[in-house]
């Protein structure tokens, strides 16, 4: 999740490569692959619990429930996880949020609409590639880019999926967000930021094909 008054210029593309693939977390590269990569790891275990507990109908579209979660299973990587619930089309509510994702923030994230507090050129954006993602079930990933005035660049990137609520309707998403290690959280929300850009965006495919691409905002 990002937040924060930046310039954005946003570009995409789709990832058929499938959600076993672990490719699909290489491109962030460092530490941050390695974190994303377990968040991957431990919903797609969730996931095919949920699948093989559906027999014989194997539906593609079946995703892991909310309750299923078990945050322990990725304990060191809590301060970056966040869980949103989608409450209507223009509402996300933030459930669960990681306190390195607050201290990016600058505030507690738990209980605000996400889509009142992320990039204002970006609400769009993200609603709609929300909404895809839930209607559609699929898995989502993208990389930021953030210059400072200073001239320093760092990297954000962040991965999600979605679980189900009880009645088995796709309705949470839970991700993870990473701030490069040598980047100063400090800086990721005050005037000393020149530009943000997502400067790469795909959904991740878990089964049941991919969404339309949404519409860019430049």
């Amino acid at each position: 999740m990002e937040t924060g008054n930046f310039y954005s210029n946003t570009s995409h593309n789709r990832d058929d490569g499938g959600l076993m693939n672990d490719q699909c977390c290489q491109p962030f590269g460092g530490s941050g692959y390695k974190a994303l990569q377990a968040l991957q790891q431990y919903w797609n275990l969730l996931l095919w619990r949920r699948r093989d507990s559906g027999r014989p109908s194997l539906n593609p579209s079946l995703v892991p429930l909310r309750s299923a979660f078990d945050p322990m299973k990725i304990h060191r990587h809590l301060p970056d996880i966040y869980i949103a619930e989608r409450k209507s089309d223009a509402v996300l509510t933030v459930r669960v949020a990681g306190t390195a994702i607050d201290e990016a923030a600058g505030f507690s994230m738990q209980g605000a609409n996400y889509f009142d507090v992320c990039l204002p050129q970006e609400r769009e954006f993200f609603i709609a590639v929300t909404g895809a993602m839930l209607k559609q079930p699929c898995g989502m990933k993208l990389t930021r880019r953030v210059t400072l005035k200073s001239g320093q660049v760092f990297k954000y990137s962040a991965m999600c999926f979605p679980f189900a609520d009880r009645d088995g309707v796709p309705r949470y998403i839970v991700g993870m967000a990473k701030i490069a290690a040598d980047a100063s959280r400090s800086h990721f929300e005050t005037s000393s930021t020149l530009r943000s850009e997502i400067s790469d965006f795909s959904y991740i495919d878990i089964g049941a094909g991919l969404p339309a691409k949404p519409m860019l905002l430049v």
